[in-house]
């Protein structure tokens, strides 16, 4: 899925201390005090290893970010990944990202500072529900907390071939389907008649 400025590298050097918004940032939408500063330089990216390049984006008190993605399928499952850390000084407020995609809660997340190592990273995954969503991060945490952001990408989600297995059980008269946890994406449908459709058991 095309992202516009998913690492935070288009807006170039900022001048200190980094904020941009209200003022859109190339390709994002933000609310409040929010802005980009270069790994290492500060005075928000005041520790950890950014995941790409140089350009990391800061979210500092209840402020948020937000892209609209385009070109869904819907019904299709997506991986959003992202790297995160959070500015060490100041009245030592940890932040807390809460991640939607179309205005569905995809990840909660407290976030304490990193220090010398590589920003943290995750993957969550969710389901297209049209084809055009608005993903948004926030930073919830009260105090002066800041979030930073790097290496954000959406791609469509092939779960690995999955292995159903089914078993009966005479004593209760009952057929038992099971598989692994690891078949993001796939659902099970249920029909009474197979000449009147399936239908998604729930």
């Amino acid at each position: 899925v095309v992202l516009r400025n998913p690492s935070f590298e288009a807006s170039g050097v900022v001048a200190y201390p980094g904020y941009i918004a209200p003022q859109p940032i190339d390709g994002w939408t933000a609310t409040g005090d929010c802005g980009v500063n270069r790994s290492g330089e500060g005075p928000f990216t005041d520790n950890g290893l950014a995941a790409d390049q140089r350009g990391v984006l800061f979210v500092q008190h209840l402020n948020a970010v937000s892209q609209e993605l385009t070109g869904l399928e819907p019904g299709a499952v997506y991986q959003l990944s992202f790297a995160y850390n959070a500015r060490s000084c100041c009245d030592g407020a940890q932040p807390h990202v809460s991640v939607t995609v179309g205005g569905s809660s995809v990840a909660e997340i407290d976030v304490p500072a990193v220090g010398n190592a590589p920003f943290a990273t995750t993957n969550v995954f969710f389901t297209a529900t049209s084809s055009n969503v608005l993903l948004a991060f926030a930073q919830t945490a009260g105090g002066d907390a800041t979030l930073l952001l790097d290496d954000v990408h959406v791609a469509f989600f092939r779960s690995p071939e999955v292995r159903l297995s089914i078993s009966y059980d005479p004593e209760f008269g009952v057929i038992r389907l099971a598989w692994p946890a690891t078949a993001v994406g796939y659902r099970v449908e249920i029909a009474a008649d197979l000449n009147e459709g399936f239908f998604d058991s729930g």
